[in-house]
């Protein structure tokens, strides 16, 4: 036997792009095995009929309601490139994925953005305020993530229904379901959106859930009818017979696909409540396979350091004001998680051991302070200024002072001697 070559990933562990760590089913691995070489010299002559049926049948809804892509991300673009026209407007939440709005910036749609707030450990979608500029604005087309990337919320379903009866023939919905195979909450009844609304877009992938990111497959369910109006087409050669195949025995691993998203969403559980067990930290609920985390700014490099230790890579987000101070960790296997479990007690320790040492500092300060307010004839405003300027809060300054002399002082007040 051969050497088994390793993976030409750097030997970092990547938690930043929300990758299926725990890798493809073993038949997926079975069909790379076993491919016969017409599925790499050879177009598909069926029209991949074989993925189309077997997603049809998944979804209950027919064969020609799907579209294949080269990931999620290939369709969308479509969707944005053959739909929309010049200054068409574009709906899209106000804490969502980035490449939405890179899609309208090169476009040159009108963008709009509907409510999604911070309450408490949770990222929750205004539904009011998005039903109101929905039929307000009449949007081209109106972007729902759920779960939402990055924060990782759900969109409840019976509020999309809303949106869906609120709509005219000529708005468009996407919905996007990158993310659904880690849900645990209710299921959307797509099958039957599909049936009774004529402007639903539901865009998947086998990407996250099925662990096949770097094959890059995707697909979407489209109301009947809707391809054509938008302009949406198959490919004139077909889509890759080696991504079919693929696909195809993902789709034939639903026990092995369900432990996985079993052992996800432990692990995200446990992630979330060490985090929240950590001074100034806040873990968000989510109901992907990642989940968004605010850390306390001078943490940041601690928290940097202790995760090169071990090689660990998630996702700190710079390029966006509404997530300052956050980082997206996409949830790895179990060593995986017992890694960054160690990581993030060592920032613990370090994080007390500063505090223990910043509070041994403020008390010698602070005696310092005592003493030479005490023997001060006279409690000059610079004198105090210089205490809390080393660190020692003024309250603790004036309520030294008031303790060790009985009399009254504040900033700005000169005390009597």
């Amino acid at each position: 036997m051969g050497k088994k070559r390793e993976s030409p990933q750097t030997r970092d562990i990547l938690l930043d792009k929300n990758e299926n760590k725990y890798g493809p089913s073993p038949k997926c691995m079975k069909v790379l095995r076993s491919l016969h070489k017409s599925c790499l010299s050879d177009y598909t002559r069926d029209d991949n009929r074989g993925l189309r049926h077997l997603l049809a049948e998944r979804f209950d809804v027919a064969v020609e309601q799907v579209l294949l892509g080269y990931g999620a991300e290939d369709i969308l673009k479509q969707i944005f490139e053959l739909a929309l026209g010049p200054s068409q407007t574009v709906l899209l939440p106000s804490h969502g994925w980035y490449y939405y709005d890179q899609l309208c910036d090169v476009r040159k749609l009108e963008k709009h953005t509907y409510l999604m707030y911070r309450h408490g450990r949770q990222f929750l979608y205004d539904y009011e305020s998005l039903l109101e500029q929905f039929v307000t604005l009449r949007p081209r087309l109106t972007v729902v993530c759920s779960p939402n990337n990055p924060t990782g919320s759900t969109f409840a379903p019976g509020h999309f229904e809303s949106v869906l009866l609120s709509s005219h023939p000529e708005q468009v919905l996407l919905y996007d379901q990158a993310y659904a195979g880690f849900a645990s909450g209710e299921q959307p009844p797509i099958s039957r959106w599909l049936q009774i609304y004529g402007n639903l877009i539901v865009l998947g992938t086998f990407s996250k859930y099925y662990a096949l990111a770097g094959a890059r497959i995707g697909f979407a369910l489209v109301s009947k009818g809707l391809p054509e109006k938008l302009g949406l087409t198959e490919r004139l050669l077909g889509f890759s017979q080696v991504l079919e195949q693929l696909a195809i025995a993902a789709l034939d691993s639903d026990k092995y696909y369900r432990s996985v998203a079993k052992k996800t969403r432990r692990d995200r559980t446990k992630l979330i409540e060490k985090i929240n067990s950590l001074p100034g930290f806040v873990a968000f609920d989510s109901e992907a396979n990642f989940f968004l985390a605010e850390y306390p700014p001078h943490a940041r490099e601690l928290l940097t350091e202790e995760l090169a230790k071990r090689h660990l890579k998630i996702k700190f987000i710079t390029d966006a004001p509404a997530f300052r101070n956050m980082v997206r960790i996409s949830i790895g296997k179990q060593e995986h998680t017992a890694l960054l479990v160690g990581a993030l007690d060592a920032v613990a320790r370090r994080m007390a051991l500063r505090r223990h040492v910043l509070r041994t500092i403020n008390a010698m300060v602070l005696r310092r302070a005592i003493v030479a307010v005490s023997k001060a004839p006279r409690v000059p405003v610079s004198l105090l200024n210089r205490y809390v300027i080393r660190g020692v809060p003024v309250t603790l300054v004036t309520a030294a002072v008031r303790k060790v002399l009985g009399q009254e002082c504040s900033p700005g007040q000169r005390l009597p001697s």
